[in-house]
């Protein structure tokens, strides 16, 4: 699965759900060191080397970063947070927003209870004084909320994304908060069979394709972030991220696995990366956090952004 993921030949089908967690696959293996280490078998010792070389070649870089170099001037804190429609409710969601305040966080799944409760709280009304809410039905509400004025927000489905400009630093900043839906999933008596991907796959190139044509413009400045329903095993991860800073996996540590399935909620972290916080050029990834409550599906992805080129 490691060796066939890497080449991205495979996207869609039921060889394209073992490349999903092919990850995971690979770490199960750890539970065969106490038999090898009993039996010193060969041939499982071979295996097992095989499997962690090919899962360090595809994932070392991404799971375990060198310090950023050391960035002079001002930063931008900025955060995603994938709300849980289902689950997250108003007063929930503005006591985390409020325990984890930044210049600028995303919002997706964004329902009309959570969004009039973020509203109305005063706290967050001084926190960030400009806020574009455009709560949804589903999955499709988006929201911004910012420390700096939000020019010409816009909001579209098509795919599910709310877009504005700030001014930080002496220039502008194009802010894309997107939410592509899922693939799809086939499925027989409840259990997966297939995954088809191709629509969520024309959502994330129509939104690269725009990322580039916003940098062309007169800022070349492009924050792009939110939950995007892909994650590093599969291809359509490397198209949408190729060119882009990436900043878990620039100054990440460790998996940053941001989502889980709800059954899982308890468990208090993630299983997949799929909330992703991507930059153009000047503007280099610091730092990242992740925050993930004990309720709702999604953490909530920080990271500091250096601004000083502006």
């Amino acid at each position: 699965m490691l060796v066939i993921g890497a080449t991205g030949s495979v996207e869609s089908g039921p060889l394209a759900l073992a490349i999903l967690v092919s990850a995971h696959l690979a770490l199960v293996g750890l539970i065969l060191l106490p038999i090898l280490a009993a039996t010193r078998s060969r041939s499982l010792g071979v295996a097992l080397l095989t499997v962690a070389l090919l899962f360090v070649g595809r994932f070392g870089g991404e799971w375990v970063s060198l310090p950023p170099a050391s960035a002079s001037g001002p930063a931008l804190h900025i955060a995603t947070w994938n709300l849980d429609y289902l689950q997250r409710t108003g007063p929930d969601a503005v006591q985390m927003l409020r325990e984890r305040p930044v210049d600028l966080v995303a919002l997706e799944e964004l329902s009309p209870e959570v969004a009039d409760a973020i509203a109305a709280d005063p706290v967050l009304a001084a926190t960030y004084p400009y806020q574009a809410l455009d709560p949804g039905a589903g999955a499709t509400g988006m929201g911004i909320l910012s420390r700096y004025p939000l020019v010409g927000p816009a909001y579209d489905l098509a795919p599910a994304r709310l877009e504005a400009r700030i001014d930080v630093n002496g220039g502008p900043i194009d802010v894309v908060a997107a939410h592509p839906f899922p693939a799809r999933f086939r499925t027989r008596g409840g259990n997966p069979l297939g995954y088809e991907p191709a629509q969520r796959n024309a959502d994330l190139k129509f939104l690269r394709d725009h990322v580039e044509q916003l940098a062309a413009g007169d800022g070349g400045r492009v924050l792009l972030l939110g939950d995007f329903n892909t994650a590093p095993t599969e291809a359509a991860f490397g198209r949408l991220t190729a060119g882009l800073h990436d900043a878990h996996a620039e100054v990440g540590l460790g998996p940053g696995w941001t989502w889980r399935p709800e059954p899982l909620d308890f468990i208090g972290f993630g299983l997949l990366r799929i909330d992703l916080i991507l930059s153009t050029g000047e503007l280099r990834p610091l730092a990242t956090a992740l925050h993930c409550p004990l309720d709702g599906d999604h953490c909530l992805l920080e990271a500091s952004i250096s601004i000083a080129g502006g």
